[in-house]
């Protein structure tokens, strides 16, 4: 069950004084959103200028959110890993239109349903895994955090 937002929100971290704005549209964030809290950084010219957190760190409300609190991704780093894949593509070391498993072993042998046979992932080129479009498995839980 969410926790009900009374308005204010407990907020930790720094700014740099010229990002302000950046520390008071957090804490509006903060203090309106039903949930669990967030955080935000900000590197700017070789250098941290924003490293802000605040909320619950859990649904309950038990935990406060600090600055090692541990989360959950999802799809934030897509872009990260697309610029990744991309500067591999620049350099000639990886090719979109490879199958998947030519550079992600792992995958050769993954089902992708009861009795379809050979998998949808291990067809699949590796432009496809990148749009999500593969066929991957989902996991079904939660996993370890490695």
């Amino acid at each position: 069950m969410p926790v009900a937002q009374t308005g204010w929100m407990d907020m930790g971290g720094r700014a740099e004084r010229r990002f302000e704005a950046v520390r008071e549209a957090f804490r509006q964030v903060l203090a309106g959103q039903a949930g669990t809290g967030a955080a935000v950084a900000a590197w700017w010219d070789g250098a941290w200028v924003v490293d802000l957190w605040g909320g619950p760190a859990d649904a309950a409300g038990t935990r406060p959110w600090r600055a090692d609190s541990l989360v959950q991704p999802y799809s934030v780093s897509k872009p990260f890993a697309g610029v990744c894949a991309l500067v591999l593509v620049d350099r000639g070391q990886l090719e979109l239109d490879a199958p998947v498993q030519r550079w992600l072993v792992s995958w050769s042998g993954v089902p992708t349903g009861a009795g379809r046979g050979v998998s949808c992932a291990r067809r699949s080129a590796g432009r496809w895994a990148w749009t999500s479009l593969s066929g991957s498995p989902q996991p079904s839980g939660p996993g370890p955090l490695t």
